[in-house]
């Protein structure tokens, strides 16, 4: 269920920055930008999940 929803919500947030933000026409740099700073909430969320399910 909850995987289910994050998928949701992983496709919204894609669907909103390539369309409603124009990243399709920017530059390959500021695609870089966004995808390391989406890593790097990534990593974040997944070590928030790892030691709040080891705890």
């Amino acid at each position: 269920m909850i995987l289910t929803a994050l998928t949701i919500a992983a496709v919204k947030s894609s669907l909103v920055l390539v369309h409603f933000m124009h990243l399709y026409v920017e530059d390959r740099i500021f695609r870089i930008f966004v995808l390391v700073a989406v890593l790097t909430l990534t990593i974040f969320i997944v070590l928030t999940f790892f030691d709040y399910a080891f705890r």
